[in-house]
Formats: structure tokens, sequence, C-alpha cells
């Protein structure tokens, strides 16, 4: 990995502000661990992000033959979920659960505190932990990036064995994939936003006739309504639609599929 000097730098760095806060090297847990209400509002806010992190996860384990633990984490470092793979068995599992801080405050020196420091993937070796908990530790952690904005952490942590370039290639490829569906999912929120509720019957009918080029009477009498029917639904129409006009009404109409070329020919 290129600038892995960056990375040992920032290693001795967080090992010396680990000393400075007093952190023992010998914690059984991390120091930080949010209450379950904080979590579950976490999980609720962040359920997009999780589900396409869950189907991800499912979509890659049947390649993943070596023992690791995945964990995804928030933009504060809070683990939001873990995935066992290949039935691993960590010294520190149960410690390091979901609701628990991967800051260095909270558990040393470790991939997620390094990663969200430098923004930017982190490999390290059991050696660079700072607490003894993670002392037979390799960690590979990956930030996701949307739009030049991180959104949480994917972590893989492999016990008494390195992370091989395939299981690297894996998370990157699990990374890669949460990105681009919340690239998709998050436009498809701005176009159901932006998208306006739409015409029931009658007013489709009245739309129809007023791209016919139709006047209120004549559309009343078409529709066998009063004029001031006709120009009730013409000022709801407008209304959904943002439209100051009958053809910026239309047109918006037909953007949107409440109306065909057809209906208007």
């Amino acid at each position: 990995m290129k600038n892995d000097s960056l990375i040992l730098e920032e290693i001795l760095l967080s090992w010396r502000r680990c000393i400075k806060r007093g952190l023992l090297t010998s914690i059984g847990a991390p120091m930080v661990h949010i209450e379950r209400t904080a979590l579950q509002q976490r999980l609720l806010f962040k359920k997009k992000l999780l589900l396409l992190y869950n189907d991800s996860i499912n979509e890659v384990s049947s390649y993943i033959s070596v023992q690791c633990l995945y964990f995804l984490c928030d933009s504060d470092g809070i683990i939001l979920a873990e995935n066992n793979i290949a039935a691993s068995d960590t010294p520190f599992k149960s410690s390091v659960t979901p609701g628990a801080s991967l800051l260095e405050e909270s558990i040393g020196t470790n991939s997620v505190s390094l990663c969200m420091t430098l923004n930017r993937p982190v490999n390290i070796l059991p050696q660079h932990h700072y607490c003894d908990l993670l002392s037979e530790c390799y960690e590979y952690c990956i930030p996701l990036d949307y739009n030049s904005e991180i959104i949480g952490y994917i972590a893989v942590i492999t016990t008494n064995q390195p992370i091989k370039p395939e299981l690297i290639a894996i998370t990157n490829l699990i990374n890669y994939k949460i990105c681009n569906e919340y690239l998709k999912f998050e436009k498809q929120s701005i176009l159901d936003k932006n998208t306006p509720e739409r015409l029931n019957d009658r007013q489709i009918e009245i739309l129809k006739h007023m791209a016919k080029g139709l006047t209120d009477y004549a559309i009343s009498k078409e529709m066998k309504l009063s004029v001031s029917s006709v120009k009730y639904h013409k000022h709801n129409i407008f209304k959904k639609y943002n439209a100051m006009t009958s053809t910026q009404a239309i047109v918006k109409a037909i953007k949107f599929s409440n109306l065909s070329l057809d209906d208007i020919t």
C-alpha cells in the first residue's frame, strides 16, 4: 500500500496521544459504548446504509474462505453492524459489538481511528495496536466516500494471519457497491421528492382538454361541470405542478408521465 510511511507516522502519533490520555493497554473492552436507545436511533437513521452493507456482505460471503470479522461503522466510529465470516472466533468479539466506539480514545490505535484521521484506506499489523485487546489482529479499513462526504467505514479483521490481497480486493468491492447503490438511492430520493402528487382522473381529463386549447367554458360543457368547478380543479392542477400557466402545467404533466403526447394531438 502506498504511503505506508504516513500510516506508520500516524501510528506513532496515535500511541503518544493514548499515553498522554492515560489509556491503559490492558483494557478488556472499548471505553466508550453508546446506550441501546442511542444505537437504535443511529440504526434507524442509517437504515439504508445498513441494508446495503448487509446485502453486500451476503453477496460476497461465499467467496471468503478465511476466518474474518467485518464491521460497519458510522462516520463517528460507532459500530453499527458486525458479520462473522467462516465461523471466526476472536478474543475480543464479545466486547467489540454494535454500539461500541472504535475511536482512539475508546480502544486505542486501530484501523478505523487511523482511517478517520488519514481519510484513506489503512492496513495495519498486530504490533501497531496500542491496546492488548487487539494485539492479535490484522486490520484493513476503508472509508465509505459518497460525493466527498464520509458516510461510514468498512473494516475487516483477521487474527493470527495477515490480510491477503484477495480479502482487501473483496472489501474494496463491498465499499464500491455500497457507495454506488447509495448514490442511486439518493438520486431516486431526490426524484421522488421532486415528483408532484399524481392527479386524479377528473383533473387529468381537464388537463387533456386544456392541452387541446379548450376554454374553461368549453371544458365545463364537455364534462358537464360548472365553470367554477373547472376553475377549482385547474387551480389544484397548477398547485400540484407548481405551474403559473396552462402551458407549464401541460409540459410538467408530460414530463412526469401524467399526460402523453397522444392526449394532446
